[in-house]
Parts: structure tokens; C-alpha cells; sequence
């Protein structure tokens, strides 16, 4: 293999060296960038099928079978779509094309320490194809979105006006983060952060009490996912409240990313994208998180558990936190260092771990990801979707999810050869299409669920 990387070499060299006026011939410089073309958008690489894991059970074979499109390959966008650092960044600038605004209903709720958030409400905007149907037959779709994200993020919209389109007699209910809005000031000096169920909590309560006995669907994307999953695992009896859920593109253990967010310029690059992503949220709202008066107190005058109690809590149960460690030993979220940090594991160590009392970003992670709690969940169907080429999620920390698919009789683990971290663009030479792959996987999951008896 090294003579053509010579013969390259030896005509490059004699290009140069011929006269100042010389230039390399249009055909090797033709050659060179196709070259190159080949080896960044990858053009060789194959497209596969999905790599499906389950454990056979007839129920999950049942839904597997009704998911035709797991048994398609999966082509990306011909020219780039292999490329996942293109996908991921093509999809944070632009998140879909022909994107579509379905109308909705802005709700306020608040939770038990005052801080109030949002979420939108979406149905058909033909009121008529809800009549003459029982509530068994008007499913609810609850969905918790990625980073910073609300209902109005490009990908949710088209995600929502497909399900609206797709599922029969459903709505689509979504939380958006606190500290996301445009034109809403905080309630409390706190904004979201990974690991916390509380809105989740909240949200779900004021559907069943809205939607009595309609079908609910759970769903999370990226951040969310985890939100979603860890939110069913505090509390088995959560899950009997829903017909399935989903999670795309999530990577189940925080720490993980965090070693690999720090480990290779690949990953502090992406650690520094989701740093300004946070930055820029902490920024709007800066004077009411450290405003003098709105600080959290350093110590509640309790110990250990009582303490923790008193502060802040991930979870949506009243119950504290497993940390031991007393929040009067965990120090204020420092104002400066929280605005020169540009990275996002810097901003969990001077600003989130410290917000929620936790003594290190280690005990911060460890209790905010689903990862650890993920064999709690057995109860209810549960999808889980991720790319091998995700930038964000490293691939070993998938083993968890398909472990939990091999073992569990209602889980289903897909992975996907490309896909990047939730574009899975698909079809077309430049242009993909509307709907991406992604999105219609979660249309026919949905469909299925609704149709298939549970065992």
C-alpha cells in the first residue's frame, strides 16, 4: 500500500521543482480532492441495517415486526450524511428543513419551591376527529426535549405536527426547560439542569389529571431521555401510567461523557458547543441567579441528610439525595469563575453541582443519570435509539441500554451505524428529506404500541 502514496509523493515533487511558473496538473489536483472527499464524508462506508437488540419475548417480537423500517437500511443524505460532525452540526444550526408550526397552548406550572415553568399543548387543529372517540383512543405524547431545549426547537416541531399527522386522536404535550424562555423571567434563582425530574413530575400529574385513562407515551431526546427514564425509575408505580416510552440519542451515565468530554480535542470541542449553549441561558438570567438576595444559603443550620433536605433535590420524589456529605460544606456557586468557564463540565463544577449541594461534579453525575437505575425499569415498553457515530455519546456507554434490551421482556435497544446525535438525516444527494429517519422509527414504535396487546 505505500507505492501509490510514492507515486504521489514523487509527482508532487515534480511539479514543484520543475519552474516558479508551474503548477500541479488539474487531473492530480482532481485526484486529491476527491481523495479527500472520500475520506471526510465517507462515501465508501456502507449504509446498514439497524442493529436491533430485544429478548424475543412475543410481545417485543410483536412490536419489532410491526416497526418495518427496522428491517430497512438506513441510507443518510448521499453526499454528507455520513459524516456525523456534519449531521450533528447541520442539525444544530438548522434542526430540520420545510419546518412546520402547529399551534398550541402555553401552560404555567409551579413546583413546591416556587419555581415555575412552561410546557405547550398540541392537538389537531381539526377539533372534529376527537369526537366519537374514547379516551382509550386519544393517545398522549409527553415530551421531554434535549439541552436548553422547549417546544418551538425546530426538530420538536416537525417531530410534533408528524405525530399530530400520524397518530390518530392524539396530542402532543411538551416541556419546555426552566430558564428557556425568551420572555420569561425566573421565579427562583435556578435554571434546568441534567438529572432532574421535578417538572417532569409536575407535567406528567397535570396530564393523567386532564387526560383520565387516555394512553400516555413518554418520550426524551438526548438530555431528555435521560430526564424521561430516570424520572420512571424513582418510582415503579410511574410506569404503570403509560403504554411505552422513548429515548433517543442519550448517553446514560454523565460520567462517562464527562471523561470524554475532557479526553480528546473532539470532545472538548463538543464540551465547549454545550458550554455556550449553557452559557448563553446562565447570561440572560444572571442577575437573578446571583443576585445577593437570591443566592442559595450556604447552610439550612441542619446536618447531612436534614440539610440536603432543605435545599435542592433531582428527583421528583420529596426523599433527599444519597449524598452524606452536609450542604453547609458545599460552597456558594462561584459568580465569576461560573462566567469564565467556557466548557460545560467547568459550569457543573462552579455553578450546577454546587446549586444542587452535591460535594463533586463526580456525585453530581452519579446521581443525576438514569444509567444507574436503569434495571428498575420493567413495567413498561421502552425504545432505545442511538448512533455509533454519535460525537456525544461514547459508543461504550451504550452497553447499558443493550444489556437492559437483552435481559428485559418490553425493551428494544436500535442502533444505528450513522445518525450522528438526534439528526439521523435521510435520503436525497443534498437535501434530505422533511421527515428523518428518527421520526418516522418513533412514529411506527408509537402506532405499534397503541396496536399490540401487552403480554
Amino acid at each position: 500500500m505505500a507505492w501509490p502514496q510514492a507515486l504521489v509523493s514523487s509527482a508532487l515533487w515534480h511539479s514543484f521543482s520543475l519552474s516558479p511558473g508551474n503548477f500541479l496538473p488539474p487531473a492530480l489536483l482532481l485526484t486529491l480532492f476527491l481523495a479527500v472527499a472520500v475520506r471526510i464524508f465517507k462515501w465508501l462506508e456502507p449504509s446498514e441495517h439497524p442493529h436491533v437488540v430485544h429478548n424475543s419475548s412475543s410481545y417485543v417480537s410483536e412490536i419489532v415486526a410491526k416497526c418495518t423500517i427496522l428491517r430497512e437500511r438506513y441510507q443518510p443524505t448521499r453526499l454528507w450524511g455520513k459524516n456525523a460532525h456534519v449531521q450533528i452540526w447541520l442539525f444544530g444550526i438548522f434542526g430540520r428543513h420545510s419546518i412546520p408550526s402547529p399551534r398550541y397552548t402555553l401552560h404555567t406550572a409551579t413546583l413546591e419551591d416556587g419555581t415555575t415553568f412552561t410546557f405547550q399543548e398540541y392537538e389537531n387543529e381539526d377539533s372534529s376527529v376527537y369526537d366519537g372517540c374514547g379516551p382509550e383512543e386519544q393517545p398522549v405524547v409527553v415530551i421531554c426535549p434535549g439541552i436548553a431545549g422547549t417546544g418551538n426547537s425546530s426538530y420538536l416541531r416537525t417531530f410534533t405536527d408528524n405525530t399530530l399527522k400520524s397518530i390518530p386522536h392524539s396530542r402532543v404535550v411538551i416541556l419546555n426547560h426552566i430558564g428557556t424562555d425568551k420572555d420569561r423571567e425566573l421565579s427562583t434563582p435556578r435554571i434546568f439542569t441534567y438529572g432532574s425530574t421535578q417538572e417532569m413530575g409536575v407535567l406528567v400529574d397535570w396530564v393523567r389529571a386532564k387526560y383520565v385513562s387516555h394512553p400516555l407515551i413518554a418520550a426524551g431526546f438526548s438530555m431528555g431521555g435521560n430526564t424521561v427514564l430516570k424520572y420512571l425509575a424513582e418510582n415503579p408505580e410511574r410506569q404503570s401510567w403509560f403504554v411505552g416510552a422513548l429515548s433517543c440519542s442519550q448517553g446514560y451515565y454523565a460520567s462517562i461523557a464527562c471523561t470524554y468530554f475532557l479526553g480528546n480535542y473532539v470532545g472538548r470541542i463538543y464540551n465547549l458547543v454545550l458550554g455556550l449553549v449553557v452559557q448563553h441561558v446562565l447570561r440572560r438570567h444572571r442577575r437573578r441567579l446571583f443576585a445577593a438576595s437570591g443566592r442559595p444559603s450556604s447552610c439550612c443550620g441542619l446536618g447531612g441528610r436534614e440539610c440536603l433536605r432543605k435545599g435542592l433535590a433531582l428527583s421528583s420524589r420529596s426523599s433527599a439525595s444519597p449524598s452524606t456529605t452536609c450542604a453547609c460544606e458545599v460552597p456558594l456557586p462561584d459568580e465569576e469563575q461560573t462566567f469564565r468557564s467556557w466548557l460545560l463540565t467547568s459550569i457543573d463544577e462552579y455553578y450546577s453541582r454546587r446549586v444542587w449541594k452535591y460535594p463533586s461534579t463526580e456525585a453530581f453525575y452519579q446521581a443525576a443519570s438514569c444509567g444507574p437505575m436503569l434495571h428498575k425499569i420493567t413495567n413498561v415498553p421502552l425504545l432505545f435509539l442511538n448512533g455509533v457515530d454519535d460525537p456525544l455519546v461514547p459508543r461504550h456507554s451504550l452497553e447499558v441500554a443493550e444489556r437492559h434490551a437483552r435481559k428485559h421482556d418490553n425493551s428494544i435497544f436500535v442502533r444505528t451505524r450513522h445518525g450522528s446525535h438526534l439528526a439521523f438525516f435521510e435520503g436525497g444527494l443534498v437535501i434530505p428529506n422533511r421527515l428523518s429517519w428518527m421520526d418516522r422509527l418513533c412514529m411506527q414504535y408509537f402506532r405499534a404500541l397503541l396496536n399490540t396487546k401487552s403480554a
